[in-house]
């Protein structure tokens, strides 16, 4: 399954870079993953100074952590979380995974210090899969 990256460094404005991913560079933008694939959110460069943060998937939490707390994934047989560069992996996409992802990060008196958003539209299958499932069946 192809994987498909975004960069969601700042969350300031998107700007395609291949059929591999996108950059986003601009808070409420729009990424795109295959349905049956796998998205990866650069969500910040790196989370160890960061007190606490969540994210929110349609205001479900989906991942939080925080500088003296491990991170809690919620999705654990369909995500993963790399604190130490920020990416955070959705893998199996549905189309029940579009909507949107709100990262909120907080200092140590709760006080809410970032608040960016971003889009997730899952659609059908990559074309390269779908490619491939015509030769493999075929053969």
């Amino acid at each position: 399954i192809p994987v498909h990256s975004l960069t969601v460094n700042q969350l300031q404005q998107i700007e395609s870079v291949s059929s591999k991913g996108a950059q986003v560079q601009e808070n409420g933008a729009q990424c795109y993953g295959a349905l049956g694939g796998t998205v990866s959110l650069q969500l910040m460069d790196d989370f160890s100074g960061i007190h606490r943060y969540q994210v929110k998937a349609k205001n479900v939490t989906v991942l939080s952590g925080g500088k003296k707390q491990q991170p809690v994934i919620m999705r654990k047989d369909r995500s993963s979380f790399l604190p130490s560069n920020g990416t955070f992996w959705i893998h199996n996409l549905s189309r029940n995974d579009s909507g949107e992802y709100r990262l909120q990060t907080f200092d140590s008196n709760g006080k809410l210090t970032e608040n960016r958003t971003l889009q997730l539209l899952v659609q059908g299958k990559c074309f390269y899969q779908v490619i491939f499932e015509v030769i493999y069946k075929n053969i």
